[in-house]
């Protein structure tokens, strides 16, 4: 079964990008490192990075590009703006490409 997270953080992908918890998204690396052996996990996620989709363990994941996030968000609540419309082409390619069974959005 292919199961699609979309998330604010990179669950266990943390690890690739060499980041440490910072306080969020702990129990979601747990989850991840958990269900891989029993789905086809993929996640994607905003990064404030452009950097390609990479596997790490069995799980892939799709990293959203998002600019300067404190920017982004002070333009967000300056302009009354939906922040992830501008992402929707985004959201949509990975959906796309993994064709999953079921989407979680957490």
């Amino acid at each position: 079964m292919k199961v699609l997270w979309f998330s604010n953080t990179p669950a266990l992908g943390q690890e690739y990008l060499n980041q440490q918890l910072k306080g969020t998204g702990g129990w979601m690396a747990a989850l991840d490192k958990c269900i891989q052996e029993k789905v086809e996990l993929s996640i994607a996620f905003t990064y404030p990075y452009s950097i390609v989709p990479f596997k790490y363990g069995k799980t892939m994941y799709y990293p959203v590009y998002s600019g300067n996030i404190l920017i982004e968000n002070l333009k967000q609540r300056w302009l009354n703006k939906v922040y992830d419309l501008d992402f929707l082409n985004q959201y949509m390619e990975i959906i796309e490409t993994v064709k999953p069974d079921i989407i979680h959005i957490h």
